[in-house]
């Protein structure tokens, strides 16, 4: 039958339920489906008035720049994401993350305070520690993103 196989193996004869699709194309719609989540979710990251930070600047001496990223995002003060990607799809990192101080007073965070961070998109158990003046510490899988809250 003429058409987009993927859309008709979506449409499922009607049923609308994805039940002719492969395995890889279901993580792939489930994968879209918790992005548009997050993205739905949090303000950060659907408001226009929210703001980005590279973060490279910061730490161009702690990881692979080419192979690493990360940045925030934050809406006013109320809400902060840090993502932290790794482009590379082979090699795990463990990696140090900096985030200057001058960010901290920019997001309104109490350099005194520790926080939990919490992950909030794929691997929602991973929870890191952020204290002002001390990298945070993790591995890093291949061809992964944290989004942490």
């Amino acid at each position: 039958a003429p058409g987009i196989p993927e859309y008709q193996a979506w449409h499922n004869k009607g049923a609308c339920d994805g039940g002719q699709l492969t395995t890889s194309q279901k993580a792939l719609r489930s994968f879209y489906e918790t992005l548009i989540k997050l993205i739905h979710d949090y303000k950060a990251l659907h408001c226009v008035s929210s703001k980005l930070i590279d973060l490279q600047f910061a730490n161009h001496s702690l990881y692979d720049t080419r192979k690493i990223y990360s940045f925030i995002r934050y809406h006013d003060r109320d809400e902060q994401l840090l993502f932290i990607l790794n482009f590379d799809y082979k090699n795990s990192y463990d990696i140090e993350l900096a985030i200057p101080n001058e960010i901290w007073s920019v997001l309104g965070l109490d350099t005194t305070k520790l926080y939990t961070l919490q992950e909030v998109f794929i691997d929602r158990t991973l929870k890191l520690e952020l204290r002002a003046n001390e990298h945070i510490r993790l591995s890093l899988p291949g061809n992964q993103v944290y989004v942490l809250q």
